[in-house]
């Protein structure tokens, strides 16, 4: 034989092999509802072969992932290779979907022509008719078809759309019941049968039959995806209803679910990222959120916003703060933005030092709506307090208290903290007025006397100090479990004037009396050893030394004074 003709041959036989190889493979994927794997070998299959086979599998392929173009030039080559029954419903459908309805009309009335019993044929010409809205048309091929053998369930699907398209949703449901009575297995007849269920429960102006018509319809999409857990569409529709349902928990692995089978389904990982937000998975949200903003521009703003919200909840205030800020130059007048929104941005701001940023977005929000912002005033004061900026701190706190909305039985420590402020920037007679009205508005809290204290210690008048550092050692110990730290102060700076002013005899009393009160706080014993060491009671001063070092044996001062007066 003729070399040439032995490598044609080889030639021939190999490709054979290899399409033969690829349709089983992609036979084998479809089967399994691998359609992404799938179109990775389909992209790859030559254009010039003469395998029909390949070509209706790679239009189907396309087809299921609604690349509707691609869809069309594999389903045309399969029909040019041969225009048999299979390619002539596979390439009028693929026209009639991309609206192509006068073509996709001729193409199949020329197959009717070539295979007048062809059921297949009759009945995608009836849904080009449905969906070019010529419905009376579509009825007539429909009865055509069913004079061809009227226990075809494939006849009640079409019916079905019919109905379904004039959203005589009863009667659709009707048909595809009839479909799934002649074929309980018709997977297509039972999707369509849940999703008229889902529209009859929209309708409903009954509560109660509306939720019992969804819940019928979440019956059946559970017996569709049970049947087959590589129906991409199913999970969407079953997770879209209990997304809306509100029922987060189990829209979840439903949409999950959508998600594995189709990555780039953005409108599935749309509610699955807000389904994970609701459910308050932020971490897992994150990612699909991130996703659907690049990918869906209608929703790419409430996608930001939950994703602010999602780091702000994580703590990931950069993140947090940089997504507030693409939200507010997207559309700062949005009404989907909440005040808790321009909160968690000023706190992001304020917690990756911005302070400026910060308090700038705290004072418009106050000043926009100070009722709504009493706890915003609260929360801002303290903090501003706390980082010693008490300028800002009373900015806060006197627009909280000249807020009638806000007055509530708080006020009393928002004006201890207005006379701290003042006393820390030493405007003592200032702070006196504030903190004597706080003593005055709350009886049982030590602080605002032991601060009033400090402010008279500070302007010399030791008279008004004893009396107030006196006066809070009293409220202490009448009400302990709220002056826990306020009796400990008191009892110090009282102890520290007496010393200050030599008084050893004073000293001696209140020491004791504070390390009765305190027995596990050495300072009382320490004030008492040098109160009699001051009395010349070497005994006595040696005893209360001894003492502060059983409470504290590191206490350096009271171990050197015990050495220096020769105690045993």
């Amino acid at each position: 034989m003729n070399f040439y003709k032995i490598i044609a041959i080889l030639l021939l036989t190999l490709s054979f092999n290899l399409y033969s190889q690829s349709v089983e493979e992609l036979q084998s994927l479809i089967s399994k509802g691998k359609y992404l794997e799938a179109e990775a070998i389909a992209k790859n299959i030559n254009n010039n072969s003469d395998n029909q086979k390949l070509f209706i599998l790679k239009g189907d392929i396309y087809l299921e992932l609604e690349k509707y173009d691609e869809a069309k030039k594999a389903y045309e080559k399969a029909y040019e290779i041969d225009d048999n029954e299979i390619a002539f419903v596979r390439y009028g459908k693929i026209l009639s979907v991309s609206k192509e309805y006068e073509k996709a009309e001729k193409l199949l009335k020329n197959g009717i022509d070539d295979f007048e019993k062809s059921i297949p044929i009759r009945l995608e010409h009836a849904s080009n008719y449905i969906r070019a809205g010529k419905l009376t048309d579509a009825e007539v091929q429909i009865k055509r078809a069913r004079d061809i053998n009227e226990n075809d369930p494939r006849i009640y699907i079409t019916e079905g759309d019919m109905y379904f398209d004039q959203r005589v949703y009863e009667l659709s449901k009707k048909s595809y019941e009839k479909a799934l009575a002649l074929d309980e297995n018709q997977k297509e007849a039972r999707s369509k049968l849940a999703t008229s269920y889902y529209w009859l429960a929209n309708r409903e102006a009954d509560q109660d039959l509306s939720n019992e018509l969804f819940t019928m319809s979440l019956k059946e999409w559970d017996r569709v995806t049970k049947q087959d857990t590589m129906d991409a569409s199913a999970f969407f529709n079953k997770g879209k209803i209990l997304f809306f349902a509100k029922q987060y928990k189990d829209a979840v692995p439903a949409l999950f679910r959508y998600y594995e089978l189709r990555p780039t389904g953005d409108l599935g990982r749309w509610y699955l990222g807000q389904s994970l937000y609701e459910l308050g998975l932020c971490d897992s949200a994150a990612p699909q959120l991130k996703y659907v903003s690049e990918h869906i521009d209608s929703v790419k703003f409430k996608a930001n916003l939950l994703m602010a919200r999602c780091y702000y909840d994580n703590k990931d205030y950069p993140n947090s703060k940089a997504a507030y800020k693409a939200i507010l130059a997207m559309d700062k007048d949005n009404p989907e933005i909440e005040e808790a929104d321009i909160r968690r941005y000023g706190t992001a701001e304020l917690f990756t030092g911005d302070t400026t940023a910060a308090l700038t977005i705290y004072k418009d929000l106050v000043n926009k709506n100070p009722d709504a912002s009493c706890n915003l005033m609260n929360m801002v004061g303290r903090l501003m307090f706390s980082a010693k900026k008490y300028d800002e701190a009373l900015f806060f706190f006197d627009k909280r208290l000249n807020t009638a909305a806000c007055n509530d039985s708080t006020d009393s420590k928002i004006i201890y903290y207005k006379g701290l402020s003042y006393l820390f920037m030493e405007q003592r007679d200032t702070a006196i007025v504030y903190l004597e009205k706080s003593a005055k508005m709350d009886s049982t809290d030590a602080g605002s006397n032991v601060y009033l204290g400090d402010a008279y210690a500070g302007m010399d008048d030791d008279k008004k100090a004893i009396e107030n550092f006196e006066k809070a050692i009293s409220i202490s110990k009448a009400f302990p479990e709220v002056n826990k730290n306020n009796i400990r102060s008191a009892y110090g700076k009282l102890s520290g004037l007496y010393y200050k002013a030599k008084e050893w005899k004073k000293l001696s009393t209140v020491a004791i009396s504070w390390s009765e009160e305190q027995p596990e706080i050495e300072y009382g014993y320490l004030y008492a050893a040098i109160a009699y060491q001051g009395m010349g009671d070497i005994k006595n001063a040696c005893l209360w030394y001894k003492k502060v070092l059983k409470v504290n044996p590191d206490n350096k001062a009271a171990a050197q004074n015990r050495s220096a007066l020769g105690c045993d």
